[in-house]
Formats: structure tokens, C-alpha cells, sequence
């Protein structure tokens, strides 16, 4: 999921009580993440953002991802025409 701080800290700001986070946890987690690699061995991975108030769905916009599941495709393909 796309988290961009300052749309983090805003939709916090709308929280009460013990759901309000402080803003510097928000700020120190923010540091913290990073971007998946289908390196990491992951079978697949989609681009989730918030447009609008609705969530959108994209393909993973990596060439890496992209060699890997088709790698992975042709292993299984094989794996299923050796038996």
C-alpha cells in the first residue's frame, strides 16, 4: 500500500482518542519502510494507492517481478510436463 506521511498524518488527525497515533511514531515508521522486491520471493505483487477515496489496484511496475513470475511460470509449466 502507497503511504505517503503527510496523508498518513492527516487521516490521523482525524482520529480520537487511543486510535490517534503520535505523530512522531507515524513519522518513525514512515523511515522504516521500504519497497518489496519480488527478489524477496514473493509469487506475485500489486501497487496499492488511494485515488479519490476508493482504492486502486495496479501491476507491479518492476522489470525484476515481471522476468521472475515468468521464470516461475515456465518452472511450473515444466515441473507439470515432466511428470
Amino acid at each position: 500500500m502507497q503511504s505517503r506521511l503527510q496523508q498518513c498524518i492527516a487521516r490521523n488527525e482525524l482520529r480520537e482518542g487511543k486510535a490517534k497515533v503520535p505523530r512522531t511514531a507515524i513519522a518513525n515508521t514512515s523511515n522504516k519502510l521500504e519497497m518489496p522486491s519480488c527478489a524477496e520471493g514473493f509469487d506475485e505483487l500489486y501497487f496499492v494507492s488511494i485515488v479519490d477515496d476508493a482504492i486502486n489496484i495496479d501491476e507491479w511496475r518492476d522489470s525484476e517481478c515481471t522476468s521472475m513470475n515468468l521464470i516461475r511460470r515456465c518452472e511450473y509449466m515444466n515441473s507439470r510436463w515432466i511428470r
